[in-house]
């Protein structure tokens, strides 16, 4: 009985009753049988046990089930019952062989029952890989390794990535075959009938050019979501973007709302796909915002209006208004900050800076949150920069740099979203902030005494816990370190979000430092051990309701370096006379203000007219270094 293994197919007597099940679990003596009949585990010895030897199907035998060419009952009537019947090799299943199989169907005029067991759920139960079976805990698979493999089309058609192959089509007739008992006979043959004109229209249209074939809208619209995100629209080959452009308009003419959310998008803009065409943007958000009413096309349409897109720069402020006011009660954010700067213009609105503030306040208090927790595919960097110029003309100096700063680091972290217009508000954040620096004093790295209950307000009663250690100085003074307290089996708790406009640092910090002068200390039984709390009153530190420490001191806080980094040389260009300068490294010499320089685009080598070169050191680039394209050469032709 050696050769016995778990899966295998047993049978054994039991007050001379003849039993068959599968081994799900086998020892030297006993062995736990799942039996066929009851769904039940039998404990059964061993050498009460004899094996069914699985039934091996030869190649021909597979060829005329999978063709419906012979009934699984005739195939298989040499087998035991309770068998395993397997295939002697996987078998490529053709386009031919599933229209023969459904010619069949037609040809005897099958009822439902029959094409069932005798046909489809055996089919099904191969195309879906080896057999199952229950150990007690669950169902699992015997085998691991493809039994049917769906034939792939041929190298010599045109195809391209995403399109419906030999091998879905088929796919796509064993799914609908799934669903046999809820047709009626009437219905199932006249499925059969356009499943058999489908397959055949489809091999007849492997002759033709992609753009002669029929393909359902599921079709396309499924290409265009395969292919509609900015990465893999880069990667497309010419090919590729051709048929998307293709099944894109032919979507957008039947009002498909993917298709015409990818067409209004791409041109908003530009993409790899299309050229900026604010026209064709503005038809296609007007039809989404009346087909679905969702405002996030209405906030667009708000950003159309408010630019003058379609209008050669002149605003349409009333339509801007309307449609920012349904973004806003729809709950997006730019719509909001937009509204604000509305009322702070006073732009088709009556001038209110208390309501522009108000607004901008609020979003504040809600984005700073997402940046605490790391989450930096947010607006705060475009909220933080406005707040700072409404602080500017209000003549609050230390915030509006605080907020310059602020804004800065949020969008050197959202860069890597690579979302439109971020690379503007990049430039316009740095601006402001170089502007605003240029005035200032030059300041030195300080300790500065603080208030810590001020200095962590925004994590006090409002985040998680935190948590203190304090180290004992050899001067009598001690130096306390402030983390968030990780949950149970976090290994790496958040970083705290820092800003010091002393010198100008605006970061992430997974733990801040303090020294604590004339300090002293009381309510903690061992000063080694970790202090958790989440509120502080005046020199009282509690967690809840309970006193964890007192500590008495002047807390001083030194904050990191802001480092200006290395310098390097930037020219910038513009593709269209008058048109927006992009900043280029400019790592090559003998190029001045007025050439022609060649750099590379998403559409290849472009011819760009450099405006105007300089040196910035890295602190002051509006994106991290190596997101700079460079000058390939000069433009000499």
């Amino acid at each position: 009985m050696s050769e016995l293994k778990t899966g295998d197919k047993v049978k054994y007597l039991k007050r001379n009753k003849e039993y068959y099940g599968r081994i799900v679990r086998l020892t030297a003596k006993y062995a736990v049988i799942f039996n066929d009949d009851s769904w039940e585990n039998t404990n059964v010895s061993v050498d009460k046990l004899e094996m069914i030897p699985p039934y091996y199907l030869t190649a021909e035998q597979v060829k005329k089930f999978i063709r419906f060419e012979e009934k699984w009952s005739v195939i298989t009537e040499e087998a035991d019952k309770h068998a395993d019947v397997f295939f002697k090799e996987p078998y490529r299943m053709t386009t031919d062989d599933i229209l023969t199989a459904m010619r069949n169907i037609k040809k005897h005029e099958y009822d439902s029952d029959t094409i069932y067991d005798e046909w489809y759920k055996h089919l099904y139960h191969y195309f879906y890989k080896y057999d199952e079976y229950y150990d007690g805990f669950g169902f699992g698979l015997e085998f691991e390794d493809e039994v049917i493999i769906l034939e792939e089309t041929p190298d010599d058609v045109e195809m391209v990535s995403f399109l419906p192959d030999r091998g879905d089509k088929i796919a796509e007739i064993i799914a609908w075959l799934n669903d046999i008992f809820e047709y009626s006979s009437d219905e199932f043959y006249k499925g059969l009938d356009e499943n058999i004109s489908m397959l055949e229209n489809y091999l007849e249209d492997e002759e033709k050019p992609i753009e002669e074939r029929h393909y359902t809208d599921n079709e396309k619209v499924y290409f265009i979501k395969s292919v509609d995100n900015d990465d893999r629209l880069k990667k497309s080959s010419k090919r590729e973007l051709e048929i998307y452009r293709k099944f894109v308009g032919e979507m957008s003419e039947k009002n498909d709302i993917t298709a015409l959310r990818c067409l209004g998008y791409g041109c908003y803009g530009g993409n790899a796909a299309y050229e900026c065409d604010w026209e064709t943007s503005l038809d296609c958000m007007l039809k989404l915002y009346e087909l679905t009413g969702e405002p996030m096309y209405a906030n667009t349409l708000g950003y159309i209006y408010y630019y003058g897109r379609c209008w050669n720069g002149e605003p349409h402020y009333e339509e801007a208004f309307k449609y920012f006011s349904i973004g806003a009660a729809g709950g997006y954010y730019e719509s909001r900050y937009k509204l604000a700067d509305m009322y702070w213009k006073g732009l088709y609105v009556k001038q209110n800076k208390d309501i522009a503030e108000s607004i901008l306040a609020e979003l504040y208090r809600e984005n700073i949150e997402y940046i605490k927790k790391g989450n930096f595919d947010c607006k705060f960097a475009d909220i933080a920069l406005r707040l700072g110029n409404y602080y500017k003309e209000r003549y609050r100096a230390d915030s509006v740099y605080e907020c310059y700063l602020q804004a800065d680091f949020a969008i050197k972290r959202r860069l890597q979203y690579d979302y439109y217009g971020d690379v503007s508000v990049a430039e316009n954040i740095r601006k402001e902030l170089n502007k605003l620096t240029e005035k200032m004093p030059k300041r030195k790295k300080t300790a500065m005494m603080i208030y810590l209950c001020d200095f962590l307000n925004g994590y006090l009663k409002k985040y998680r816990k935190l948590q203190m250690k304090i180290k004992l100085l050899k001067d009598g003074n001690a130096k306390i370190i402030i983390r968030i307290a990780p949950f149970k089996d976090e290994k790496y708790p958040p970083k705290m979000f820092l800003t010091e406009t002393e010198t100008g640092f605006c970061g992430m910090m997974e733990s801040v430092s303090f020294t604590v002068k004339r300090f002293s200390v009381s309510g903690v039984e061992n000063i080694d051990d970790l202090i958790y709390f989440d509120r502080i009153d005046g020199e009282k530190f509690y967690l809840g309701d309970k006193l964890t420490a007192v500590i008495k001191g002047e807390y001083y806080f030194t904050s990191p370096k802001r480092e200006t980094g290395k310098k390097y040389k930037f020219a910038s260009v513009y593709f269209n006379d008058g048109g927006k300068r992009y900043d280029y490294i400019l790592g090559i010499e003998g190029i001045n203000i007025g050439d022609e320089v060649i750099v590379m685009t998403d559409r290849g080598e472009t011819v760009v007219t450099v405006a105007d070169i300089a040196e910035k050191s890295e602190s002051e680039l509006a994106l991290p270094i190596g997101k700079y394209k460079k000058i390939i050469r000069k433009n000499d032709v």
